[in-house]
């Protein structure tokens, strides 16, 4: 029987993202009203509206671009991570068979990160996060932070090895 278990984690907006947000915005504004006066002072005003419609594009394309889901998909053992942006650009994170995980756990954030590894956050800092450490196909070791529901867990149990499988969920 094959397991397929996929769930989507959009990430949501910190402070520092919404801060970024408003002064891309308040900068657009203040290059569109110093493009306006120069037309007006300058008598160009045919050019200025096409100006400023590429202003009000680039603020919109680059306020979206904080608009990021991840995408956690198991499929038979193999684990793959997408990030999407803005609903439109999808591209891998990460990739691997759940039973070469080394190490999985509640995640803490006071936890010091394992030397040698890459961290990589798939997730909103909540408080149902997990680690995984684990050893990519490009002998890389990563330690990935996600926040998966009951059946991804569920999907990753199977595939652990037992012991471990015992230590981290109480039950196989």
């Amino acid at each position: 029987m094959d397991v397929f278990f996929e769930q989507l984690v959009k990430v949501k907006f910190g402070t520092a993202r919404k801060v970024i947000a408003v002064i891309t915005v308040l900068i657009a504004a203040a290059a569109i009203a110093v493009v306006t006066a120069a037309a007006v002072t300058f008598n160009i005003l045919p050019i200025v509206f096409l100006v400023d419609c590429g202003i009000c594009y680039m603020a919109w394309w680059s306020v979206c671009q904080f608009r990021w889901e991840y995408e956690y998909v198991i499929t038979n053992g193999d684990f793959d991570i997408d990030k999407i942006v803005n609903q439109r650009k999808r591209s891998r994170v990460l990739s691997f068979n759940c039973s070469e995980i080394q190490k999985i756990g509640k995640y803490n954030k006071d936890m010091p990160t394992p030397e040698g590894t890459e961290k990589i956050f798939c997730c909103s800092a909540s408080e149902d996060c997990y680690y995984i450490i684990v050893r990519t196909s490009a002998n890389k070791r990563v330690y990935l932070i996600i926040e998966p529901d009951e059946r991804i867990l569920e999907g990753i149990k199977k595939y652990l090895p037992r012991q471990m499988a015992l230590e981290v969920f109480g039950s196989f």
